[in-house]
C-alpha cells in the first residue's frame, strides 16, 4: 500500500468522523467511483488511483492537496480550517452538559421536585444556546461563502475582459 493511499484512508476516516460522509457507499457516490473500489481501498487490497484522489480533492475542498499527495502540512487546509469542526466541538461540549444535567435530574427525580425543575430549565437553556450557536455559525458560513463566490465572479469577469 503506497503512502498516498494511506493518507487517502486517513482523509476517509476524517470525513467520516466529521460527518461529511456516512459510509463507504456515500463516499464512493461523492467520489463518483464504484462502492466496490472504495471497499477494496478501505480493506487495503487496492491503492487509490488518480480518479478517486482527484475527486476527493474536488469534492472535499477542506482536504489539503499538498498533504494528500506529499504528506507535507496538515490534512485540513490551514487557511480554510473547516468551520464545521468548530461547530461540532461546541455541539459535543453542550451535549456533555445536557447529559450531565439529565443524569442529575434523574438522580433527583422523586426526591426533590424543585431541584428537578431547576435542572430541566438548565437543560433547556443549554439546548437553546446550542441551537442559537449552530444557526449563527451556519449563517456566518453562508454569508462568507456568498462573499467568496461574489469575489470569484468579479475576478473571473476582470480576467475575461483582459483577454483579447
Amino acid at each position: 500500500m503506497n503512502d498516498i493511499t494511506i493518507r487517502f484512508l486517513i482523509a476517509y476516516e476524517f470525513l467520516l468522523e466529521n460527518k461529511r460522509i456516512k459510509n463507504t457507499r456515500d463516499f464512493g457516490n461523492k467520489l463518483n467511483v464504484s462502492n466496490s473500489l472504495v471497499t477494496e481501498i478501505c480493506k487495503k487490497r487496492s491503492n487509490a488511483g488518480i480518479v478517486p484522489i482527484q475527486n476527493l480533492l474536488l469534492n472535499f475542498e477542506e482536504i489539503d492537496a499538498d498533504w494528500l499527495l506529499t504528506g507535507k502540512g496538515e490534512i485540513v487546509k490551514s487557511e480554510d480550517i473547516n468551520p464545521f469542526l468548530e461547530i461540532e466541538s461546541e455541539i459535543k461540549e453542550l451535549k456533555e452538559k445536557i447529559i450531565f444535567y439529565k443524569e442529575r435530574a434523574d438522580f433527583f427525580e422523586g426526591k426533590n421536585n424543585n431541584q428537578v425543575t431547576i435542572m430541566a430549565v438548565q437543560v433547556e437553556k443549554i439546548y437553546q444556546m446550542l441551537m442559537r450557536s449552530k444557526v449563527d455559525k451556519l449563517i456566518e458560513l453562508g454569508e462568507k461563502e456568498i462573499a467568496d463566490t461574489e469575489i470569484k465572479i468579479e475576478t473571473n469577469k476582470k480576467t475575461n475582459k483582459s483577454k483579447p
